[in-house]
């Protein structure tokens, strides 16, 4: 479990964030009491859940540590220091990106070893090889660093948008921001997830519409054009195209959440489920050489589906209890992040998480319109907390594996911009530029 996230989950390690961060909590925070509330409550679901169903300690504790307690840190600290925990994550990020090339480089070299057949293709069709072949990531050190492709995404796609805001608020460079942008959109076109580039799309036709309404920020029309770049590239090849237009994976991720809702099952056939009927068809057949010739007997799952009883519905699966349900590790989730916060801490934690989501975009709307679109703060909060949002339609998660928590770092960021009172004033003035 812990190490399938790997040296990537512990380079911006969250425990280090969420201790540091409660040194600075004096039991107060610079956002609402109504987001606070917000947090408690999706915190007191976790734990209640977790009892009633019978949740690892381990879990439960870890996930607080990492969720709600580091969520609230982030938004409690001073402004200043704020600023400077943004850039050294964004600044991190990009140092991350330029390892994942470096050890993509590498694997390409290792796949055309494997497969001499790959090289004849073309670079697209290399890329989307390495991305969704199951057999293939085993192989793959840079995947056993980067942990899962599609959170990995989420992460880059709002880290860009991060990225763009400290620079339109002058707190990076152009060299600086030039340099943690374009690793982190290579690393994000490497990676090729479709939801990622949707989001940044949207994100910046809401940089770019604000820039023209308000008639100013040149700068800022800069920084949107950055997040939106590995975007518009995803479109240039026809192998590209091709995996654009296939909808499959949607419609699987519609099917889990709907089956973990109503406790329903389709993955499971009496009880039992072969691993290679999980891994899939296209999976099994595009199988290593090596692998298919010494791959073992599948192995039978034996799971139950849940009883339909009143304390399911309102308490949920609890913290490590869904994955086992459909023949997975207890990590598993069902591709939405918020029948997640339900699955994991039942009615309350639903209601909790939606509520930061809904009270930010209030906040922020509220704020830009007193401000007449001039607020960069509640801007750029919008867009980090609007992005996660739709990201959380397919799969995005506030703490991974029980060790890394990054995704709920970055929402903290983005509930902070939206919400808190800004208390520091930018060493620049961005309306000038």
């Amino acid at each position: 479990m812990v190490l399938k996230v790997g040296l990537a989950g512990y380079l911006f390690h969250p425990a280090v964030g969420a201790i540091a961060g409660l040194l600075w909590f004096r039991g107060r925070t610079n956002s609402p009491a109504v987001l606070t509330w917000s947090l408690v409550l999706y915190g007191s679901g976790l734990i209640v859940s977790g009892v009633v169903n019978g949740s690892s300690p381990f879990y439960i504790g870890s996930v607080m540590i990492l969720g709600p307690f580091l969520m609230v840190a982030v938004q409690s600290v001073d402004g200043r220091l704020f600023i400077q925990v943004a850039k050294a994550f964004v600044v991190g990020q990009a140092f991350w990106a330029a390892c994942f090339l470096c050890f993509l480089a590498w694997n390409f070299s290792l796949m055309i070893e494997i497969e001499p057949e790959i090289s004849r293709g073309s670079f697209g069709t290399m890329l989307l090889r390495a991305r969704g072949d199951e057999d293939l990531w085993s192989l793959m050190l840079y995947f056993k660093l980067l942990g899962n492709f599609n959170k990995q995404a989420n992460i880059l796609a709002v880290s860009l948008i991060l990225t763009a805001y400290l620079f339109v608020m002058c707190h990076l460079s152009r060299a600086l921001w030039l340099l943690c942008t374009m690793t982190m959109a290579v690393m994000t076109l490497a990676i090729f997830s479709r939801g990622a580039f949707v989001v940044l799309l949207l994100a910046t036709a809401g940089l770019v519409a604000v820039s023209y309404w308000s008639r100013q920020r040149r700068r800022q029309v800069a920084a949107a054009i950055g997040v939106c770049a590995a975007s518009l590239i995803s479109f240039t090849t026809p192998e590209w195209r091709d995996y654009w237009r296939n909808l499959s994976t949607i419609e699987q991720r519609k099917e889990m959440a709907a089956s973990a809702l109503d406790g329903s099952n389709p993955y499971l056939s009496n009880g039992h489920l072969a691993s290679e009927e999980r891994a899939g068809s296209t999976h099994a057949s595009k199988a290593l050489p090596s692998q298919r010739q010494t791959k073992a007997a599948p192995d039978l799952c034996e799971a139950k589906e849940p009883e339909r009883s009143l304390t399911f519905f309102i308490f949920g699966y609890g913290l490590g209890n869904y994955g086992p349900t459909i023949c997975r590790a207890p990590e598993a989730e069902s591709h939405n992040g918020f029948v997640d916060a339900w699955i994991q801490g039942g009615v309350l934690s639903a209601i909790g998480y939606a509520a930061m989501f809904i009270v930010a975009v209030l906040v922020a709307l509220g704020r830009l319109y007193r401000s007449r679109l001039s607020d960069a703060d509640a801007l750029f909060g919008l867009a980090i907390v609007t992005c996660i949002a739709v990201l959380a339609q397919r799969e995005y998660a506030l703490v991974y594996l029980w060790v890394q928590s990054t995704g709920g770092f970055l929402l903290a960021i983005g509930l902070a911009l939206s919400c808190r009172v800004s208390d520091q004033v930018p060493p620049c003035e961005p309306s000038k530029h």
